[in-house]
């Protein structure tokens, strides 16, 4: 039985391991240090910053959505992957449901954009 979105990121599976655990990690934590830092000693309005650095983002970040998921696609047509899963016994969702938890955070980013604009 194949797990869901909402169960795959917030309990653990047989290897111990959780869906959530892609979202934090060393560099996520670097990441927002670095823009707090930068928010505090850089003066800018939230609607320069949002017409002039987050639309044109959240642009970049829909084109690579649609190559995730061409990639995805790709990755689960092709033979020697399907192998790969079935010896190894690699749980599939952790595959699928990867791609699907960056499209919904670039979603949210857009979301967030346009809150602020």
């Amino acid at each position: 039985m194949v797990r869901g979105f909402w169960n795959w990121l917030f309990k653990k599976d047989r290897d111990g391991d959780r869906g959530f655990r892609n979202l934090l990690n060393f560099w996520v934590i670097f990441h927002i240090s670095v823009g707090i830092f930068l928010s505090i000693y850089l003066k800018i309005s939230l609607q320069d910053l949002t017409t002039k650095i987050a639309i044109p983002s959240s642009a970049i970040l829909v084109g690579l959505s649609f190559a995730w998921a061409g990639r995805s696609a790709s990755l689960f047509q092709d033979k020697a992957f399907s192998e790969f899963i079935i010896k190894d016994g690699a749980p599939v969702e952790g595959y699928i449901y990867s791609f699907q938890l960056s499209i919904l955070t670039v979603l949210l980013f857009i979301l967030l954009n346009f809150i602020i604009y």
